[in-house]
């Protein structure tokens, strides 16, 4: 960005045809951050000044142009005018986020099996024989003669032992889904306001 001299600004605005006292007005004016506007209006200028006010110019820098050649009489009246129509559009950003978060983790549960499981064991069987023809006998009668029998049985011992039943495999997949937003968006629009008997051709919108 170039910069220019008090001393240049001064005499660039004494040659546009300003006076030195409008010139030092303006010039103290841009110092404090002032736009200077330059209209090529031709016989228009009060057209101009009005547009100007209508878009936020204050009155006296309306009322310091409209005292300068520089604005009104120095321009040809055949140069158009320009006015901007503007429009507000939407611009979606997107971001990521947490949703949500999913945990898994394992939960002992106990429940009861039954199982039926065959068993045997052993029983005593006494058979009884009658003896008819007096065979002698082979000890005295008093004679301590035991017999013992050990018995057996089956009996059900449980044991325990940790099975895979299940593998889980844990990932994450994206899934695209379309969303609606709405917003309000203004537009400018051209209005025109006539006074008198006058002809206004609006021509139709052509491309830039």
């Amino acid at each position: 960005m170039s910069t220019t001299s008090s001393t240049d600004v001064h005499s660039s605005l004494i040659g546009m045809g300003l006076d030195a006292e409008d010139a030092r007005e303006l010039e103290s004016r841009l110092e404090d951050g002032g736009v200077l506007i330059i209209v090529q209006a031709g016989k228009k200028g009060m057209d101009a000044l009005e547009i100007l006010k209508r878009h936020g110019a204050s009155p006296a820098d309306m009322e310091l142009n409209h005292g300068s050649t520089s604005t009104q009489e120095t321009m040809t009246a055949e140069s158009p005018q320009r006015l901007q129509l503007l429009k507000e559009v939407l611009k979606v950003n997107k971001e990521r986020v947490q949703k949500g978060e999913v945990r898994l983790r394992k939960e002992v549960i106990t429940e009861t099996k039954t199982m039926d499981v065959p068993v045997t064991h052993e029983e005593v069987v006494i058979e009884r024989r009658l003896v008819t023809d007096e065979t002698t006998a082979t000890g005295q009668i008093g004679d301590d003669q035991t017999i013992r029998v050990p018995l057996t049985e089956e009996q059900v011992k449980v044991d325990k032992r940790a099975v895979v039943t299940e593998e889980i495999l844990v990932g994450k997949r994206e899934v695209e889904e379309t969303q609606k937003v709405s917003e309000t968006v203004r537009r400018e629009e051209l209005r025109t306001d006539s006074q008198g008997n006058v002809i206004v051709q609006d021509s139709k919108r052509t491309k830039p």
